[in-house]
């Protein structure tokens, strides 16, 4: 049995499908600051050309996402979109629109004053990407990197009431530094409530202008880093459209308080929470309003015996009434990959992108003009 298809067996499989599914995507900007190697939307070529669409038309797919796909949340991409001018009004929109909203950003024009804006708009979280490629000043390596992850976090423990999460892509040159950053997050676990690993992936820029990077990771050195660290246990997966037995985006999910990690969800409890929530709201839930958890909480789902163990560690640590619990959720994608049977997509793309009246994988537009074979 090959290591996926172990993972695979002791996994929730998530029922989201192209129709029926907890994410929208947008991109209302192809602006950014920064050149980051490997990205989807070709900002890091010469021949890129920015844009701005118009508040009217995001509105549009918004409301179009919400009609086709029954989508839980928003998730507003790029290029950055805090540098489009009308950010705060579209996740107020989305707020009104009953949606949560996700925004991904390289964080530079995040400013206690702006955060504040979108937190009052209603934003439910954001994610941050900061790296050692993207020749931010004074960020080459890891240590450095951690150093300014940190003053976000500072930032948003300060203002409080919305989410933080960070991004981290990995090739062969960082995986490394996964025993660094991961020490980084779980200090943090009280304000960054995920964390996700994209694979660099050679779809739509040359290799030949990032002779640093060798996107050649596969998903199961990811993991295994990760779990012989003892911060990942897989629960929940996407698996991908032609390789079915291999998971193209896998979750973890750990609770803990402090520095340490109490136990993990796993399958069953991922399967009742996710069907009570779809049971309850008639659409799946994508991302939460906090990472708190209340003893109380856990308690209710002493059943399953995941949650028996971690209440059992907090006992024999004498810490289950003293310690404040959060949830941290981990998450690894894989990216696309090209087979010979065409596009080896995710099942269920969460992160589809309405384009030309038509719903297509976000992360091989670029690419489509090129390639029109597979559609999603």
């Amino acid at each position: 049995m090959r290591y996926n298809e172990h993972l695979i067996h002791n996994c929730y499989h998530l029922p989201w499908e192209r129709n029926d599914n907890p994410n929208g995507w947008i991109e209302p900007t192809t602006y950014c600051q920064l050149k980051c190697p490997g990205c989807y939307r070709g900002v890091d070529r010469s021949d890129h050309i920015p844009k701005h669409r118009s508040i009217v038309e995001m509105k549009s797919h918004v409301e179009w996402l919400i009609k086709n796909r029954n989508i839980h949340t928003l998730s507003i991409a790029g290029g950055d979109p805090l540098v489009y001018p009308h950010l705060v009004e579209l996740v107020n929109f989305a707020n009104q629109k009953g949606l949560r909203t996700l925004i991904y950003t390289n964080g530079i024009d995040l400013d206690e004053d702006y955060l504040i804006r979108l937190k009052t708009s209603g934003a439910t979280q954001i994610i941050i990407h900061v790296d050692k490629f993207q020749n931010r000043k004074n960020c080459t390596t890891e240590i450095q990197v951690n150093e300014v992850r940190s003053q976000y976090c500072e930032l948003f423990r300060k203002i409080g009431g919305i989410n933080l999460g960070f991004i981290q892509p990995l090739c062969r040159e960082n995986l490394s530094d996964l025993s660094i950053n991961i020490r980084f997050f779980i200090k943090y676990r009280d304000i960054v409530n995920i964390v996700v690993y994209t694979l660099y992936r050679e779809i739509g820029w040359n290799k030949s202008d990032h002779p640093e990077i060798h996107a050649n990771l596969n998903m199961n050195e990811v993991i295994e880093k990760l779990m012989v660290s003892g911060v990942f246990m897989p629960a929940a997966y996407l698996p991908g459209v032609v390789k079915k037995d291999e998971p193209a985006w896998l979750f973890s999910y750990s609770i803990g308080s402090g520095s340490k990690i109490h136990g993990f969800l796993d399958k069953k409890v991922c399967t009742h929470l996710h069907t009570r929530y779809f049971n309850r709201h008639n659409r799946y839930m994508f991302i939460s309003r906090s990472n708190r958890i209340k003893l109380s909480g856990l308690i209710q789902l002493i059943r399953f015996r995941s949650i028996r163990k971690i209440l059992l560690k907090l006992i024999t640590s004498e810490n289950l009434f003293k310690s404040k619990l959060f949830f941290q959720t981990t998450l690894i994608i894989r990216g696309p990959v090209k087979e010979a049977e065409g596009w080896d997509l995710c099942q269920g793309c969460p992160d589809a992108i309405l384009y030309n009246g038509k719903l297509q994988p976000s992360c091989i537009l670029n690419v489509l003009s090129v390639d029109q074979k597979q559609q999603y």
